[in-house]
């Protein structure tokens, strides 16, 4: 059992009542003392840490380290001179308590091992920074595993109050409650503290709004090359530019992969790091048709790179200004464009979906899909227009199956 000893000091020769003295043996095998001063402590406070250090004695005596309702004692009396004596001598780790930036650091890792994309693991961390900003607007700073079904639906409705805001459309604000929804799974999955998902009971909002297919046409896309002639970086932005417009390429992702090398000009041919449907462990590339005029651009961009003596061998990137993340890329463009006054659907669905219909008219559906690197179940829904009708693609596939399977 711990001992409570007072503790005196001289003054002008007289004795002054300094505080207590806690000491124990039984814990570490040698003396170990934690004063207690009379300026911080009274006598009901040096008992109460006396009946913890008892405790914790019996526990070791029985080989087991202190139990939850000590940690909790300890925790709730928010002395930390004391905590830290505590963890000096091993006697207890120090408690560390969870928030929930800490709950999406470990996340994220453990997602990024998982294999996901940097691509998706950025929007994950900028969906899940909104409930960062509502805790502190709120003034909370409370354990991950505090956060109930009610601080979730009070950040929905607070989030649903930034939609008008920020314009954000249904889609935008649903994903964002996905972000944070999939971090709170995680943590249920792998942290033993965690037993709930605040978030599972909260309802997406849903859309009832007409969606309209933005579409670039031949004439704004030309209205935009003439614009990107003006940047400060002509011959990449308008290469650049025609392998979304023309070649179908997902601009933020593949096309900062290219390589000289994936392009054959005589041959009219054009290999894609598939990044969408590669899986951590295998990559998956696709091959397509190099169209014309898109060939004319990247071949001005090659020889201006000759000619200011960048290399252009098979291995070098086409463009190495944006071989850095997809998010830096989408920056640069969004801020050129805007400092261009393009007033155009100039993004990355505009961009596929003409290229989508271009081909598809071009050389089928079934090819279409192979050389944009999607399912022909997302190009009707998200790609194609009413130029090609739902009854003549219908036709298409019957007169491809017929074929395949004699």
């Amino acid at each position: 059992m711990a001992s409570i000893t007072k503790r005196y000091r001289k003054t002008k020769g007289a004795k002054v009542f300094d505080g207590w003295g806690l000491r124990t043996t039984k814990i570490t095998g040698k003396e170990i003392a934690f004063h207690c001063p009379a300026t911080r402590y009274n006598e009901s406070d040096v008992t109460k840490r006396r009946e913890i250090i008892d405790a914790v004695e019996k526990a070791w005596a029985k080989g087991r380290a202190a139990n939850s309702e000590t940690v909790e004692e300890i925790q709730a009396l928010n002395d930390p001179a004391f905590l830290e004596w505590l963890t000096k001598y091993g006697i207890i780790a120090p408690v560390k308590v969870l928030s929930f930036e800490g709950l999406l650091e470990m996340a994220l890792k453990g997602f990024a091992e998982q294999g996901t994309k940097a691509q998706s693991l950025y929007r994950i961390k900028v969906g899940c920074s909104y409930f960062t900003e509502f805790l502190k607007e709120k003034g909370l700073n409370i354990p991950v595993a505090s956060i109930d079904k009610k601080l979730a639906r009070d950040f929905w409705e607070w989030f649903k109050d930034k939609r008008d805001e920020n314009d954000w459309t249904p889609r935008t604000l649903n994903a964002y409650l996905s972000n944070i929804k999939q971090v709170f799974r995680w943590g249920v999955k792998h942290l033993d503290d965690m037993t709930g998902n605040p978030f599972e009971g909260i309802d997406k909002i849903v859309d009832t709004r007409e969606k309209p297919k933005k579409y670039l046409s031949e004439e704004q896309a030309q209205t935009i090359l003439n614009a990107l002639e003006r940047s400060d970086n002509p011959r990449m932005w308008t290469a650049f530019f025609m392998l979304g417009f023309r070649q179908g390429l997902r601009v933020w992702s593949e096309v900062p992969r290219l390589r000289w090398g994936f392009v054959d000009f005589e041959g009219r041919r054009m290999m894609i790091d598939d990044v969408k449907r590669s899986k951590q462990g295998s990559k998956k590339t696709r091959e397509m048709i190099l169209d014309d005029q898109t060939a004319e651009y990247l071949k001005r961009l090659r020889d201006y790179r000759h000619e200011n003596g960048e290399t252009t061998r098979e291995q070098d990137y086409m463009f190495p200004e944006l071989c850095y993340s997809n998010d830096v890329v989408y920056t640069k463009f969004k801020r050129l464009v805007k400092r261009l006054g393009i007033d155009c659907n100039c993004t990355v669905g505009p961009m596929r979906r003409a290229a989508s219909n271009y081909w598809g008219e071009l050389v089928g559906e079934y090819h279409e899909n192979v050389f944009l690197g999607h399912s022909k179940e997302v190009a009707r829904a998200h790609y194609r227009t009413e130029g090609v009708t739902q009854n003549a693609l219908d036709m298409y596939d019957s007169r491809r199956n017929a074929v395949e399977t004699h």
